[in-house]
């Protein structure tokens, strides 16, 4: 019985030393969206990095300007900046004072309500962002993400 019991608390203890990683219960699903004149639905994860990191700065399609938008934190802006950029936020935040710093790009802007990136990509042309899933976006695009 004792040895039972000792195999038992090894398996035990074993589970308790695994990483969790799965989503936290309270993560929510990110939705990414675009002006209505985005000439595409479809991007995919690598093409979400290079925008979020100011690499691509235009549509290819059409040549026009690319403005990106984030959230000033929170689980969403995580959750984004992890999944889309590889980066944690506060990852993220350093690597944009560093771009600023060294004079080679400016910080994108953000907003802190979702409802306000949504208006900001519904009336600025080229415009791309991201907000919770459960964020009404009658008024853009969704973005839907591609395999590499």
């Amino acid at each position: 019985m004792n040895r039972f019991l000792s195999v038992i608390l090894s398996i035990f203890s074993l589970i308790l030393l695994i990483p969790d990683f799965t989503p936290c219960a309270g993560a929510q699903e990110v939705k990414i969206v675009a002006h209505p004149d985005v000439p595409r639905y479809a991007l995919s994860q690598d093409e979400i990095q290079q925008i979020f990191l100011g690499r691509n700065t235009q549509w290819d399609e059409n040549k026009e300007k690319i403005h990106f938008i984030t959230l000033e934190g929170g689980d969403v802006h995580e959750q984004f900046v992890r999944r889309f950029v590889g980066k944690t936020s506060s990852q993220y935040g350093n690597y944009w004072r560093k771009m600023v710093f060294t004079g080679k790009g400016r910080a994108p802007k953000s907003l802190k309500d979702p409802e306000d990136v949504v208006a900001y990509v519904a009336n600025t042309r080229g415009a791309i962002g991201y907000v919770p899933s459960e964020t009404d976006t009658k008024d853009v695009g969704i973005i839907s993400v591609t395999p590499q």
